[in-house]
């Protein structure tokens, strides 16, 4: 798929599991040139999966699996009950919050960094959202191009759906801790994640706090797997002390 026109990329289902592998195989190259062995995970939404993979809390096998499931279910919710996302520049979590509660079924669906939180939800609040945020003191609203509600209780359905795929998997204690999206903090134990990687698909994304608890840890230098450098620039906003480089490629 990945060889193919872009037009193959343009599934959900297709494009999350190009990136999930392509990652897995940048993380593996990177390894094997370094030998390094990582203090912490950290996965941002569908990176979550990655990160639990590259930790060894789940295998590659039935990490491919639960992606596909989690893409097909989270899809089915989208299709189902519509909705779309929109990111907030220059908003914190109090205004953003402010603009939430003034239209139905809107919520944050991402605390990215500061000053960049993404929310989620009814399509026609999602443009009011947009059209009115500076009245909430929030510099600029971009609808972003998804069609579907993320990481929001539009996605109930799926985080109920994934319950029966996890009970079938087994879960490792990982080589170092992995951050949880959904509250922040690193685990060390794998029983956990059985549980969290069903929810955290109707809940938000708290990549912030995933940062804080990355940099409690105090590494010498955080390394960003997989196309593209958004995590990097997030990382830089989050934790501006900490060394960050973006890799992707087996050249690397």
């Amino acid at each position: 798929i990945c060889e193919e026109s872009d037009s193959a990329l343009k599934s959900t289902h297709d494009s999350q599991l190009a990136i999930l592998v392509t990652s897995l195989m940048s993380f593996e190259s990177w390894k094997k040139k370094t030998q390094e062995n990582p203090i912490c995970f950290a996965g941002h939404s569908l990176g979550q999966v990655t990160a639990l993979i590259c930790a060894g809390t789940i295998s590659f096998e039935e990490g491919i699996v639960f992606a596909s499931e989690r893409a097909k279910e989270t899809q089915k919710c989208a299709d189902s009950h519509g909705g779309s996302m929109a990111a907030l520049l220059g908003a914190d979590t109090k205004s953003a919050s402010q603009l939430c509660d003034s239209f139905p079924e809107l919520w944050i669906a991402n605390d990215n960094a500061p000053g960049q939180i993404v929310i989620a939800g009814n399509n026609e609040s999602i443009n009011k959202a947009v059209e009115n945020a500076r009245d909430f003191a929030i510099k600029k609203a971009v609808l972003l191009p998804v069609n579907g509600a993320f990481h929001t209780p539009y996605m109930n359905d799926a985080a109920q759906a994934l319950e029966s795929v996890l009970s079938n998997m087994t879960f490792n204690d990982p080589v170092s801790g992995v951050a949880s999206n959904d509250d922040g903090r690193a685990y060390t134990k794998g029983n956990v994640w059985k549980e969290k990687l069903s929810i955290h698909v109707a809940r938000p994304v708290k990549w912030r706090d995933c940062m804080d608890a990355v940099a409690l840890l105090e590494p010498e230098k955080a390394y960003e797997v997989g196309f593209g450098s958004t995590l990097t620039g997030l990382a830089k906003r989050c934790t501006p002390d900490l060394t960050v480089e973006s890799i992707y490629g087996v050249e690397n």
